[in-house]
């Protein structure tokens, strides 16, 4: 992978900027009337009802990339105004199809949300694979920092914490009660795994689980080692900001890339976020990622487990369909 934390500066938008062509647009078009005249409910479309030859291909490759190179990419190319609310809800959700499984967001099952550009207070990593968002107003940014380069930076400043990137933190389950579990889930920073460093990141959700009584408090160097990981993200010599406009997509590797939204005015625009797990995704350990289940198909990875699935008897496959939750 590229490493946009060393050499930002390097890093141009003929690495991570993709425009789709006339064709891929025409072919989005039919395959989105083809599914309205149908009248399908979103989460019942599948990738064999949203037939997109042409783009199917050119998002694998993009998505290989993302995973492989770069990191984070950004595909242009689509004009968000000529399509409704519900129309642009399909495109993303039809096109992540094209390239994985979705996973829940919530514990109520939903799998597509829709989150203001302001949303992301600080660099963090997703709940999956990969996060896939489809801006739908215009005036957002993102920010992309590469774990690799990262954690090197951590080592080469302060040595002394950077054995903690390897350690086990708590991170919060906030409002996903699972009976018989724990309200947190113990994981690493870091871990290595067929020769790739991955990377999980959630301040917000680490400083709310150690202030449970039930745990230990974080100590002087916990703080002090996230004070320096935001403090390297923040740094501009160190970050790849990119300006989004209305229809961008946007894909970011949850494990090699940290990333950040935000927004040019308080009047922030809306971005539909989709979770996804790639079909070729990279080996975790046991320990840093979890399954999560799916829907008419195998279970995704990472995610959030819905209330309903955990109440169900193994086997009672029926319910499921109350499950499909849109936003």
């Amino acid at each position: 992978m590229r490493e946009p934390v060393t050499s930002a500066a390097r890093f141009g938008a003929e690495n991570w900027s993709h425009r789709l062509s006339s064709q891929h647009v025409d072919e989005i078009d039919a395959a989105l009337a083809d599914v309205g005249r149908s009248d399908r409910p979103l989460l019942t479309v599948r990738a064999r009802d949203f037939a997109v030859p042409r783009l199917a291909a050119e998002l694998g490759r993009i998505v290989n990339l993302v995973e492989q190179r770069d990191g984070f990419a950004v595909v242009r190319g689509l004009d968000a105004g000529r399509y409704n609310v519900h129309g642009l809800r399909m495109l993303l959700w039809a096109m992540g199809q094209h390239l994985g499984t979705p996973v829940p967001q919530t514990t109520d099952g939903h799998m597509l949300r829709s989150v203001p550009a302001t949303a992301d207070a600080g660099f963090h990593s997703g709940g999956s694979d990969v996060s896939a968002f489809l801006v739908t107003g215009a005036g957002a940014s993102a920010s992309f920092v590469s774990s690799e380069s990262l954690v090197r930076e951590v080592h080469a400043r302060r040595p002394d914490l950077a054995e903690r990137l390897s350690g086990r933190y708590a991170f919060d389950r906030g409002a996903e009660p699972v009976p018989g579990e724990l309200p947190y889930r113990l994981l690493p920073l870091t871990c290595r795994a067929g020769g790739r460093l991955s990377m999980r990141y959630r301040r917000d959700e680490i400083e709310a689980a150690h202030a449970r009584p039930d745990l230990p408090s974080l100590g002087s160097a916990d703080l002090d080692l996230f004070d320096l990981v935001d403090e390297i993200a923040s740094d501009r010599r160190y970050r790849v900001d990119v300006q989004l406009d209305a229809g961008d997509l946007v894909l970011v590797d949850n494990y090699s890339t940290l990333h950040m939204l935000g927004a040019e005015n308080q009047a922030s625009p809306q971005l539909l976020r989709l979770w996804l797990t790639l079909p070729t995704g990279r080996d975790l350990p046991t320990g840093f990622t979890w399954e999560s289940p799916g829907y008419g198909g195998r279970g995704g990875r990472g995610g959030a487990v819905p209330r309903d699935v955990i109440s169900l008897p193994s086997g009672c496959a029926g319910p499921k369909s109350r499950l499909a939750t849109a936003v």
